[in-house]
Formats: C-alpha cells, structure tokens, sequence
C-alpha cells in the first residue's frame, strides 16, 4: 500500500491447520474492506497445489499503526495561543479515525485550543482553530470579485475574525450585511453567492 510508518500486525483469528498434498504450493492474499489500521480487517488467502486453486481461508487482523505526532506538553486553555514550549513530538499509535493528526510543532505554533486540552493529549486538527486577528466593530477592507472585476471598499466587521473564517460585514457606503472569507486582520473577500 505504500506506508511507509511504523506498524504492527495482530493476527485474531487463526485459520486452522491444514494438510496439503505435495506439490508447488502458492498463495495469493487480499484484503476484501482494504486496510483498516485500528479495527479488524479480513484477509483472504487463496491457496493453489500446482497452479490450480485447491482452497481459500479467511482469518481476521488487526494493525497498529504508529507516527510521529504532536502532543501537548503541558495543560492549554481555550484561545490561549499554542508557544512551542507546549507542544513535543512523541510516537503513538492512530486510532485509525478521521481526524488529521499533525507531525510537525510548525502546524500548530500560533493556533489556539477550542477547549481545555490536557497535557499528553494528541492533539488533531478538530482541537485546533487560528486565533482570533480582529474584533467585532473593527473598520475592515471588503474586496468582491464581480464579473471579473475586483472591487474594494470599506466596511466594519459585526463578528471577531479569524483567518479563514467566513463572518458577517456591512459595507460602509451601501450598508447591506454580506458574508466574507477573513483574509488577514485587515481583509475580508466576499463570498461568491453574496458577490452580486
């Protein structure tokens, strides 16, 4: 499959032993459901005596898988931004979820907790939001793209932002309330729907 991380294979379920008459004795394995780190997986194995299909068994394994993940290195408290003296790098084993672990202390320097995170937490991207660059009420640039043409002009943000985020602004000459994507802690773009 390609991984290249640290794993372990626990074989749960154990086929029987089996008598095979002589010959040139081949196998082909499969996984049916893929690889699933954390969970049971089936493993198919197909036996051939001879180059003809003599009998297929089924047993069940489980993988742990294992990385190099950031973890916290002492308690964090919601929206206090994450210094590099909090965070380490430690090997553990992935639950196999989808939620994005991060490998490097890079990706979370400067972002701030949603919640009180204890220390030797794994810390995953659902944790983890940008902090906050300005407040509700701060005078912002609103920039639009409509019909190909960028259009810029002054507002003031009714929500606090983050970068990336998507808040409510009111354009300062027309007064209308549109949707904009926080560009950085003076920009705002406008969403395409709210564009025209």
């Amino acid at each position: 499959s390609g991984e290249t991380r640290r794993h372990t294979i626990d074989v749960v379920r154990v086929p029987r032993s089996m008598h095979v008459p002589d010959g040139d004795i081949s196998y082909d394995v499969s996984l049916p459901n893929g690889l699933r780190n954390g969970s049971m997986m089936a493993v198919n194995i197909a036996i051939s005596l001879d180059g003809v299909p003599f009998r297929q068994i089924v047993c069940s394994a489980r993988i742990h898988l294992y990385d190099s993940v950031v973890v916290a290195a002492r308690g964090m408290a919601p929206e206090k931004t994450i210094q590099a003296a909090d965070v380490r790098i430690e090997e553990r084993e992935l639950d196999g979820s989808r939620n994005k672990n991060f490998t490097s202390l890079q990706d979370v320097v400067g972002r701030v907790p949603n919640r009180l995170i204890r220390e030797g937490t794994l810390l995953t991207a659902a944790m983890l939001r940008n902090p906050i660059i300005f407040d509700a009420g701060t005078q912002v640039y609103i920039m639009a793209n409509i019909n190909g043409i960028n259009v810029r002009t002054e507002g003031v943000a009714l929500q606090s932002g983050r970068e990336g985020s998507v808040i409510r602004v009111r354009n300062a000459s027309s007064g209308r309330v549109l949707r904009a994507r926080v560009m950085d802690a003076t920009t705002v773009e406008v969403l395409q729907s709210d564009a025209g």
